[in-house]
């Protein structure tokens, strides 16, 4: 996914960002959480301007409006202040600004976590022009403005 990001700068213009992983990870795998999102977004874009809400955050966090609606709006404003402002990377987050749905799917090609994980390693150290080829048969991301 963060190829995916790098090689779209444009998508850097949102706030928010609803995030729809729909890849068949095994469940004792945790999902990436919204630090994990907004860390990367900071990274690659730089700025802690954005943060991204997965469906179990949405939750922790009390997120009781729809995606594209503005502002978000929390039950539980201080988790939120607490977690941008001292923890994560989205201190300035503004919940009134532009919001996308990040959504992540496989492609058609099967493929299981081992065979990922020795394919990613293979091409990161020993082939690394083929990575991000490579990367692009696993996973469809796509960003929808809302």
């Amino acid at each position: 996914m963060s190829q995916y990001l790098a090689d779209h700068p444009e998508w850097s213009a949102f706030s928010v960002y609803w995030i729809a992983d729909k890849l068949p990870i095994s469940p004792e795998v945790s999902e990436y959480g919204f630090a994990d999102y907004t860390s990367k977004f900071r990274m690659l874009w730089g700025g802690q301007t954005r943060m991204a809400f997965t469906p179990g955050h949405i939750s922790f966090f009390g997120i009781d409006t729809q995606p594209g609606v503005r502002p978000v709006h929390s039950k539980f404003p201080h988790r939120i202040a607490y977690f941008c402002n001292a923890w994560a990377s989205a201190k300035d987050i503004d919940l009134s600004g532009p919001q996308a749905e990040l959504e992540i799917t496989p492609t058609q090609r099967p493929w299981n976590n081992a065979s990922v994980a020795s394919a990613y390693l293979y091409y990161r150290f020993i082939e690394p022009s083929g990575l991000k080829n490579y990367l692009a048969e696993l996973v469809n991301v796509t960003l929808r403005a809302l």
